[in-house]
């Protein structure tokens, strides 16, 4: 490096921290906003993607599969069992098995609510990695083999007033050929309750064993094969394709993010809304820069003067200043990474300290229930999930560096065409 520049470095460090008059004047409060505007942006982006993630892998390893495939022509269960053996052959594919899916009218001695029932092969738990990741038992035992037992979520269970051992009934409807419709009750027993960590399945969902959901949901459920592959983000539509060139049947096969679409599109764009809000939080701290290193230079005209009549170059004068800037886009950037970083790693953490927070005030004011910060029934989860991407840390303390150095531009250039004699004559 040529002694200009080190010179102009010098200089840049020397204007972050400078002394006037005895008192300390520095850039610290445009590098504090720096990191102010950075730890929101860091905790947003890896909470939202932490979030989606958290949702998209509970959805399409519990609820719709990776890819869905039904049969045009009419098929008997064998016939289902069959070609879920079949697909099992490709490579790609890791389990495929028949569901089938229903709706009804689940009640006890106490309540009754609707329920959405899947019915599942007995042996899914041993053999679905996805499925078993992601379902949490928490009383009982995940048991479909029994044709009168029935696993039920604890948001369901709560709400009946049931546990494991308790009888429920289960009102489904039957459209004859005439047109009308038959109830039928039938009785089950809850081997088990489970817990998915999303509340849009734990809601409404119900398991029972496959072959007791054909006899109940034969006319009006709906029967498919739901299939796992490897990578179910890369290469769901290639795998489609694949397995409709591979099965010689007039098959239709949806991916999982082709089957809830508009879910999925909702969540990046209210993430895309969230990160767009945060940079321009960000563009208003690189506007303090501005403003402050504005200050800085019309403070220190004097000194500009006389470094200029030394010898010191327009070049190395404007060159200080971004120096100035870069180092209060570096120092707040890191800060802010660091403690964003800090944040989101701990969320949950952070969450329940202020929920306990609320039901302390609440105690003492006596003003009745606390709220909740979080619940799933807003949020969806009952934990955020948090997954650190270093590509998108690196990308946003870069843009905070880079805003810096533009914003330090303009003052860096009035610095630049000073005049030495002009400001020595006035002052």
């Amino acid at each position: 490096m040529k002694k200009r520049s080190w010179f102009s470095l010098y200089l840049g460090i020397r204007n972050f921290y400078s002394f006037r008059k005895g008192k300390k004047r520095t850039m610290a409060g445009a590098a504090i906003a720096v990191a102010l505007s950075v730890i929101p942006m860091i905790v947003v982006i890896e909470v939202s993607d932490g979030m989606i993630e958290g949702i998209t892998r509970r959805f399409i390893e519990l609820e719709t599969g990776h890819i869905q495939l039904s049969p045009y022509d009419d098929m008997d269960m064998n016939g289902y069992e069959e070609l879920s053996l079949q697909l099992m052959e490709i490579p790609e594919v890791e389990y495929a098995s028949p569901v089938y899916r229903g709706t009804g009218l689940i009640y006890s001695a106490g309540n009754r609510t609707g329920i959405q029932i899947k019915a599942l092969p007995d042996d899914i738990l041993e053999k679905d990695d996805g499925f078993r990741k992601y379902l949490e038992i928490k009383e009982g035992s995940f048991d479909l083999s029994d044709s009168s037992g029935i696993m039920l979520s604890g948001e369901i269970a709560g709400l009946l007033g049931v546990g494991t051992g308790d009888d429920v009934k289960l009102l489904t409807a039957k459209t004859t050929r005439s047109g009308r419709i038959l109830l039928r009750p039938e009785a089950f027993k809850v081997k088990g309750i489970f817990s998915t960590g999303y509340y849009e399945v734990d809601a409404m969902t119900g398991y029972i064993g496959l072959e007791k959901g054909e006899k109940l949901f034969r006319d009006e459920g709906y029967l498919s094969i739901q299939c796992k592959i490897k990578d179910p983000y890369r290469s769901a539509e290639l795998t489609a394709v694949k397995i409709s060139n591979t099965i010689d049947l007039d098959i239709s096969t949806v991916t999982w993010y082709n089957m809830q679409r508009s879910m999925y599109e909702s969540l990046y764009t209210t993430r895309i809304l969230l990160v767009f809000i945060m940079g321009i939080i960000i563009i208003v701290a690189a506007v303090n820069i501005t403003s402050s290193m504005i200050i800085m230079v019309i403070e220190r005209r004097s000194d500009i003067a006389i470094l200029k009549s030394c010898g010191t170059s327009n070049r190395q004068i404007r060159n200080s200043f971004i120096v100035t800037g870069m180092i209060t886009g570096l120092s707040g950037a890191a800060a802010g990474t660091i403690a964003g970083l800090l944040i989101s790693v701990n969320i949950n953490s952070v969450i329940h300290f202020f929920q306990k927070l609320s039901e302390l005030f609440s105690s003492i004011s006596r003003a009745g229930d606390s709220f909740s910060i979080i619940s799933a029934s807003t949020y969806y989860l009952e934990e955020i999930p948090v997954e650190l991407d270093p590509g998108k840390i690196l990308a946003v303390g870069l843009a905070a560096v880079v805003l810096s150095v533009i914003a330090a531009l303009m003052p860096a250039r009035k610095a630049e065409k000073m005049m030495p004699l002009d400001i020595m004559r006035k002052h």
